[in-house]
């Protein structure tokens, strides 16, 4: 209950809080918005009032200026006859009514002479020569030398003689300040709103209240922000600005006075704009208060509704936690009435299954005894079936010792006969490798008859060239023994010659020249000849020599083939007999590796035969411990069916605990 009250009232502060926030802000900002469309609007309403007045009282002193121009252009009055001009001064003072306080006419040394009369001396005046260039002029206003308490206002209007058109005086027609401006200026936009008019220095010429006049200076003001705005005001036609006064916000509007150098203001408190909107908002407030107030009194009694019915399912929630699935809660077609509908189902739902829980209970206890039933059987088994495998265990462990032994001695043999094939295998090696360098050196020594075969037909060419160079040597020995001889009878011809030229004296003188120099080279002759011939003989005698050599080295050449074939011979009958032992090898290793074979095959069956033995011995090891783990399992399932029947008994007490009907 205290939860429940506790939501309802956090749902109540949070929906009340949304509410008041939405409407607060929502008046906040109506409020700005309004505050913003009155003061537009007051701006445009004071900014156009000001205008319109600023016009008409532009209008109204233009059109008494022209009423004073209109006077001062007429016969009479350009005539300056006072006589004449003074009842007619009167005259149209009465038709005026009141709106002319005076008329004057002034000669060219300032001397104004009034309708009734009075002379006043208006030389002094800033006015006076500004009309007599020929100006217009409307004064500002100053006391009234008749009556120094009054305020008036001059519009003053040269007087030009008719006949050369020449400035001979003025005209003055003077109006009370309050008669110019009261009119114009007597309208209000709100209750406590102040119209003044102030000259181009600041100097206030008229206020409603006739306070100030001519005596005060807003641009001398002690606000410096009022000051600031008065003199933006007079440097333009139309102003608007804002200004606080003693906390109190102000609206200054101004304009122009055409034709005059005025300014009219007008200056309105915000306040009285805003008031109204103030008082609506406070009555905004007391509404949105009251609408709370109504909207939480709402709130409260249907959330307590609500939060009743939530109550009642959690209350139904407590009592089916405390196993109570008798109850149900009142179903509907709305959103909590479909949660009660799901509420509902779901307390059938367990009611069902606490219903099969409570049936399964029953099996399982029926079912954990027959297990405990079931287990001590299959552990009394079990212990003698651990026997019997213990006795065939130890039997099996038996054998594999002596098969063990066979394998060691069978180990051994098939070591030996790959011992065997390996020196087989060796010797093989040995033998292809003494094959190939016999066949090597059989081809070497067939290269070498080869080469002594043709070292000795080579040197019996050699010895043939040898033998034909004797010959050859033999003919040029005779050759040069014919040229010996014939340098010998060269030598007697030339000896004859010269004695013949001996004899022919002077004469043969040349001839003896002749004869001697063939005697010299018959000399030559003779002695070349014999060189050749000791060369020659030299020649034949190497040559001989050569020829024994030849014929030693033929002889040599034929010796070592001989000797070659013999050693071929030799090679061949080794051939032949290391095929001989390739093939005793060849048989061996063949014998080695079937025993070899013979021997593997019975380690394999000596093998197979130990690992069954070993597999057995395994098999029964495993099984042992098979039936071990199935001794514990079946203890352990002893005590998981009474552990079970416990659980069982705890769970029926469990579910004694629902109430289901």
């Amino acid at each position: 209950m205290r939860k429940g009250k506790s939501l309802q009232i956090k749902a109540i502060a949070v929906i009340s809080l949304i509410f008041i926030t939405l409407i607060s802000v929502v008046t906040y900002i109506e409020y700005i918005n309004s505050k913003k469309l009155i003061l537009s609007s007051m701006e445009s309403s004071g900014k156009q009032t000001v205008t319109i007045h600023a016009q008409n009282l532009s209008s109204w002193v233009k059109s008494r200026l022209s009423q004073v121009e209109v006077i001062a252009n007429t016969q009479l009055v350009s005539s300056m006859n006072y006589d004449e001009i003074m009842p007619y001064f009167q005259k149209e003072q009465k038709n005026y009514d009141g709106v002319f306080n005076s008329f004057g006419i002034s000669d060219s040394s300032g001397k104004l002479t009034l309708q009734n009369n009075v002379v006043v001396d208006i030389s002094s005046e800033e006015t006076f020569p500004k009309v007599m260039q020929g100006n217009n002029i409307i004064s500002n206003p100053f006391p009234d030398k008749q009556n120094a308490s009054d305020l008036i206002i001059s519009m003053e209007c040269p007087v030009r003689d008719p006949k050369d058109n020449k400035i001979v005086g003025l005209v003055s027609g003077a109006s009370l300040v309050s008669t110019v401006f009261k009119e114009n200026t007597d309208f209000h936009i709100g209750q406590t709103d102040k119209v003044y008019i102030l000259g181009k220095d600041g100097t206030v010429l008229y206020k409603q209240d006739n306070s100030d006049t001519n005596e005060t200076n807003l641009l001398k003001s002690s606000n410096g922000n009022f000051s600031e705005l008065v003199k933006k005001a007079l440097s333009e036609d139309s102003f608007l600005g804002e200004y606080k006064e003693n906390n109190e916000t102000k609206m200054l509007f101004s304009a122009h006075v055409e034709g005059t150098d005025w300014y009219m203001f007008l200056e309105v408190p915000t306040k009285e704009y805003t008031s109204s909107l103030n008082s609506l908002l406070y009555l905004i407030c007391i509404v949105s208060t009251l609408a709370i107030v109504f909207l939480i009194i709402t709130l409260t009694i249907l959330l307590r509704r609500f939060f009743n019915r939530l109550l009642k399912i959690s209350l139904i929630a407590d009592e089916v936690a405390g196993g109570n699935l008798t109850s149900t809660l009142p179903e509907s077609s709305d959103e909590l009435g479909r949660i009660n509908i799901t509420f509902n189902k779901m307390i059938n739902n367990l009611k069902n299954i606490i219903i099969k829980i409570k049936d399964v209970s029953e099996v399982v206890v029926e079912s954990s005894n027959s297990y405990k039933d079931v287990s001590s059987e299959v552990v009394e088994q079990g212990k003698n079936i651990r026997q019997s495998i213990e006795d065939l265990t130890l039997g099996a462990r038996n054998t594999a010792e002596e098969i063990q032994e066979i394998i060691i001695s069978v180990n051994s043999v098939e070591n030996r006969s790959k011992e065997l094939v390996e020196i087989s295998n060796d010797i093989d090696t040995m033998i292809a490798e003494t094959k190939d360098r016999t066949l090597n050196g059989s081809k070497s020594l067939d290269s070498t008859v080869k080469l002594l075969d043709k070292m000795e037909e080579s040197v019996s060419v050699s010895s043939g060239v040898i033998t034909e160079l004797s010959e050859k040597s033999k003919t040029i020995a005779n050759i040069t023994t014919a040229i010996s001889a014939i340098s010998e009878q060269t030598n007697l011809l030339a000896l004859n010659a010269s004695i013949e030229a001996a004899r022919a004296g002077e004469h043969g003188k040349g001839f003896a020249v002749v004869a001697d120099e063939v005697r010299k080279l018959a000399e030559q002759s003779a002695g070349a000849t014999q060189e050749i011939s000791n060369e020659i003989q030299a020649i034949q005698n190497q040559i001989s020599n050569a020829v024994i050599s030849m014929e030693d080295s033929i002889n040599y050449v034929s010796l070592g083939t001989s000797s070659i074939d013999d050693i071929i011979g030799i090679f061949g009958g080794i051939e032949e007999e290391i095929e001989k032992i390739k093939s005793m090898s060849f048989n061996i290793s063949e014998i080695a590796k079937i025993l070899l074979d013979e021997n593997k095959k019975i380690n394999e069956a000596v093998s197979n035969t130990s690992a069954i033995s070993e597999e057995s011995v395994a098999s029964a090891l495993c099984f042992q411990e098979m039936v071990n783990k199935q001794e514990s399992i079946f203890l352990n399932l002893s005590e998981a069916s009474i552990h079970l029947d416990e659980l069982s008994a705890t769970l029926s007490n469990e579910i004694l605990k629902f109430r289901i009907n």
